[in-house]
């Protein structure tokens, strides 16, 4: 049980930092070989995050909770869209702030 806590610790980890470094310009390509994996199993990694951020909203909100943790829909649909760049395509503005729960309004997302 331990064990696989640890594990989850370290995959979420994992795709904040991703997200992250997606965030301040690397290519998925950059990413990829920064992680010591393929380009596409970087992307499957980003949206596994993604989702489990969502699904923290939602329990948050279905919960009645007032400041639900983790992403909106619109947060988590802006992540996802990352997945659809190119290998080689870089950090355009709207990808700012993107990576971190609740800054929907940093980013210019609604």
């Amino acid at each position: 049980m331990l064990r696989e806590s640890i594990r989850r610790d370290v995959e979420n980890g994992r795709g904040a930092r991703l997200c992250t470094a997606l965030e301040l310009g690397a290519t998925w390509a950059e990413a990829a070989v920064a992680l010591d994996i393929s380009s596409e199993d970087a992307r499957a990694l980003l949206r596994q995050w993604a989702d489990g951020q969502h699904h923290l909203y939602v329990r948050d909100q279905e919960r009645g909770i007032e400041r639900p943790i983790g992403f909106t829909p619109d947060q988590h649909a802006a992540v996802i869209a990352l997945t659809e760049r190119s290998d080689n395509e870089g950090r355009t503005a709207q990808w700012a702030s993107l990576c971190a729960p609740g800054a929907s309004a940093a980013a210019g997302v609604s």
